[in-house]
């Protein structure tokens, strides 16, 4: 979105942290090569060098998805970390559905507010 290029991740087992301050501030070039080869095998129109290099924290539930689906006259759409911004459009296709219909033609079943939140294996 800067212009400059575009952010590449892979979907990779997460470690849990106790607070922002114990966040690993590094990135390790083993990571870095994965990426740019997985970069180089399926994304042809990029390069496959990373420009930029940062760490994050994301948030989960405790089974890794979202919250998305209906509580009673209240639409739940949160918890997606950075999935909600890269799968914005349907999560928002499927919020109007559930807003002007009640229900929604998708899947959402594993992402439903009141499910049981446990660990996935």
């Amino acid at each position: 979105m800067d212009g400059a290029g575009v952010k590449v991740n892979l979907h990779v087992p997460w470690r849990e942290i106790d607070s922002p301050e114990s966040l690993e501030r590094s990135v390790p070039v083993a990571y870095v090569e994965q990426v740019s080869e997985a970069v180089a095998a399926t994304l042809p129109g990029l390069r496959p060098d990373p420009v930029r290099v940062a760490t994050y924290a994301d948030a989960f539930t405790p089974d890794g998805h979202g919250l998305l689906g209906r509580q009673g006259r209240v639409v739940v759409a949160a918890a997606f970390s950075g999935h909600g911004f890269k799968l914005a459009p349907v999560f928002g296709d499927v919020v109007a559905d559930l807003v002007e219909t009640g229900g929604t033609a998708r899947a959402i079943g594993h992402l439903a507010p009141n499910r049981p939140l446990r660990r996935s294996p």
